[in-house]
């Protein structure tokens, strides 16, 4: 059998033979280029592998190149050598693996043959040289899933007639359909044994969804797709790369300009995080099942066959056909379910269960498929970690985001903690025992301590801010009220921002309440479109919500200015429950399928007028839910703004005396703030006398209605009347 003269190159020639020299040897039956003293591509050799290996799994702590050499302890001579020849070819094009990582990986496993062997220089020299692709953590995480679809491949390799063993080392298209009828599928590692075959041919990609992309985006370059198939996909990916590279004569490259933002992958690289129930047909059996046998699944049942990536529209219609006999609302949560499954989770993303207490946590590590296997017949491989963590150790905000409802529920909002627990042994650093999980603790919310540019610009002493800052850390949401002009408003400004720092002011968000404030304007309602219809849009609580939760551990502050005006149960609706209960989630009257959490990370202030009647309306849930902290003329930090204002300006303090003189006339729950005589016109004669009769006057008239007339009112309260002083030192105007 001879080897074909035009397999071409992808532009990596050093690793591209290297690979080749391994993978071809066997291919051809001939003796090994690691040991060229045995033949291993055997049916027999690669059975006692996967008997080793896939039959008897060591869930024990160790590492992945522990558990192996332990598994292959006294085995024979053939059966280490191909071990190492998978390997190589497993690792050897990655450039998410450090070259002697890769090269301690085959060596170790060659050192528990007897006599002990090691790589030929050669072999072991093309590890220094560069790589071919990035296989992500799905790839490099799925080493035992993939080596055993590797022993499979030369199983069915072994089967094949001789005639079409050499149809496919001649001809390209004919390899890549033998790779296809290796049982169990694994696309990452078959992309990658297709492009080392046949580099000049195959794409050095191993995402199908890129691969996909990739064409759609440059599919006019011959004048359209081919078909749907994979063969035509790859058909048309090569004479795709064939015609830019004689148009500009130079390499394509797609993960570099100017073609990766023709394809844009960005999107498709975040990692997701996803929560896979085994439903109460499988429960904890089944989830035993996924941990030892390398795999997450889902039953379905009655779906048929419909591919990997399909639409939502397409999942739905398959349900519908396959469960005529399941109501509405369960083809709804089916066709969620499935589309997630289906079309959403990647190789990479990190999956979870949680069982009996216990939440397991792995890493998907392959595309889709389906198998004869009756209540789990749809599955991806997953890489499992050995060790479970306990509920009661779960940190906010795994807790909510489990108590979603479905088979399938997206976790990335905890995306941080989870990929925490995930023990990934990629670059193998630790021989011995595998790397044990580090405690996660809560990403902790500090505030800075108040300082002299906070009591500067807000005239108050220190304690009274720190014990505010104090008061909104502990209990996240508080309420500062007060009569008019004591800087409620101002004050809930200058902390927030303190508080969520100067860097970066959209942490923190302002929205007045009104009468006709709703729901829909402040978490979330259908809003019209330009081009027509109606489009659901985030109000100000989602959208800084969302925000929060992409920062943890820096605060963000919402201020909700004028409270009191706006009917409140209103407005909050089912988010009443979240500001007394932040570790429980609801699920939103217009998105209930997306469970919404305040994250730790949200504080909110609100601001309310008591000479505004309306705070009497205010219920006793929002009182529970809110610390409320009184700005008042005659108390501390109030008391002394005027006084401190003046003084910080160089001002005489008589201003202070006259509003001391006018509140000591009015009522407390009525007495004026002091921001009305912090203006720069209170400092002339005419200015104070406007602000007095149009501001002032006014108010005093609306609070003592139906007590005092107009008449008496200005008599009472004019400035010549509240003047401690009849000549008051004022500047002419």
């Amino acid at each position: 059998m001879t080897d074909a003269p035009t397999r071409g190159t992808g532009g990596y020639p050093e690793i591209e033979s290297a690979a080749w020299a391994v993978f071809g040897a066997g291919l051809r039956g001939e003796p090994s280029a690691l040991d060229p003293s045995v033949r291993t591509w055997e049916p027999g050799v690669a059975a006692e592998i996967l008997r080793r290996v896939q039959d008897n799994p060591d869930v024990s702590d160790n590492t992945f190149l522990n558990k192996l050499t332990r598994q292959l302890d006294g085995a024979p001579h053939a059966v280490i050598v191909l071990t190492a020849e998978l390997l190589y070819l497993q690792c050897a094009p990655l450039w998410n693996m450090k070259a002697e990582t890769k090269q301690r990986l085959v060596n170790t496993v060659l050192a528990c043959a007897n006599p002990p062997i090691t790589m030929p220089k050669a072999l072991d020299d093309a590890l220094d040289h560069g790589a071919v692709f990035n296989g992500s953590q799905g790839f490099t995480s799925g080493r035992r899933h993939q080596l055993n679809w590797l022993c499979r491949c030369v199983e069915t390799w072994a089967a094949l007639p001789t005639e079409t063993r050499f149809s496919a080392l001649r001809d390209p298209w004919e390899f890549g359909r033998t790779l296809r009828q290796v049982p169990k599928d694994s696309t990452g590692i078959r992309y990658s044994l297709q492009y080392i075959a046949w580099p000049g041919y195959y794409e050095s990609i191993v995402s199908k969804r890129h691969k996909i992309a990739i064409r759609g985006a440059f599919a006019y370059v011959i004048n359209g797709e081919s078909g749907s198939s994979e063969e035509a996909i790859e058909k048309d990916l090569h004479e795709i790369r064939t015609s830019l590279e004689a148009a500009t004569d130079e390499h394509v490259e797609w993960y570099d300009s100017p073609y990766i933002e023709q394809w844009q992958p960005g999107a498709d690289d975040v990692v997701r995080a996803w929560l896979i129930r085994p439903g109460t047909e499988g429960g904890a059996a089944l989830v035993d099942r996924w941990a030892h046998e390398g795999f997450v699944s889902l039953a379905a049942t009655y779906l048929g066959h419909i591919g990997a990536g399909s639409t939502h529209a397409q999942i739905s219609a398959a349900v519908d056909a396959g469960y005529q006999n399941s109501d509405y609302q369960r083809k709804v949560e089916l066709s969620a379910d499935y589309h997630a499954f289906l079309s959403r989770i990647k190789p990479g993303d990190i999956v979870a269960t949680r069982i009996n207490d216990l939440l397991h946590v792995g890493t998907v590590v392959d595309e889709p498929s389906y198998v004869n296997d009756p209540g789990a017949r749809l599955r991806r491989a997953a890489q499992w970690n050995a060790t479970a963590i306990a509920a009661s150790d779960l940190l906010a905000p795994l807790p909510v985001l489990l108590e979603q409802q479905g088979s399938v529920v997206e976790l990335t909002d905890a995306i941080d903690t989870l990929q925490t627990y995930v023990a990934v042994d990629a670059d193998l650093d630790e021989l011995e025992t595998e790397p044990e999980i580090e405690p996660v603790h809560p990403i902790a919310v500090n505030f800075p301590l108040v300082d002299d540019a906070l009591v500067r610009r807000t005239h108050m002493d220190r304690k009274s801010l720190q014990e505010f800052s104090d008061l909104l850390h502990a209990r996240r949401q508080i309420v500062f009220y007060g009569p008019p002009g004591t800087g409620k408003t101002y004050l809930a400004q200058e902390l927030a921002h303190h508080i969520a720092g100067s860097d970066d002011p959209s942490r923190v968000r302002l929205v007045q309440f009104h009468p006709s404030y709703a729901y829909e304007d402040f978490f979330e309602g259908f809003r019209p479109t330009e081009s027509g219809g109606f489009t659901l849009t985030a109000g100000p609580l989602r959208s800084i919500a969302s925000a929060a939760k992409a920062s943890r551990g820096t605060p963000f502050v919402l201020i909700i200015d004028e409270m009191n005006r706006a009917n409140l149960a209103k407005v909050f609706g089912e988010l009443y429950f979240l500001l007394e209960y932040r570790e429980k989630s609801v699920q939103p009257q217009y998105s209930p399928d997306k469970p919404f959490f305040l994250p730790e990370n949200l504080y909110i202030i609100g601001t309310m007028n008591t000479a505004d009647r309306s705070i009497a309306m205010v219920d006793a849930a929002i009182r529970r839910r809110f610390a409320f902290a009184e700005l008042h003329p005659d108390e501390t930090p109030v008391r002394d703004v005027l006084e401190n204002f003046l003084a910080a300006n160089g001002k005489p303090t008589d201003l202070h005396h006259l509003l001391h003189s006018l509140n000591k006339l009015i009522d407390r729950d009525l007495r004026i703030g002091p921001s009305y005589l912090m203006k720069p016109e209170a400092e002339s004669e005419a200015g104070l006398n406007r602000i007095w009769k149009y501001d002032l006057l006014p108010l005093l008239e609306e609070h003592y209605f139906g007590r005092l007339d107009r008449n008496q009112v200005h008599a009472q309260f004019g400035l010549d009347s509240v003047r401690p002083v009849p000549d008051i030192a004022l500047a002419a105007e």
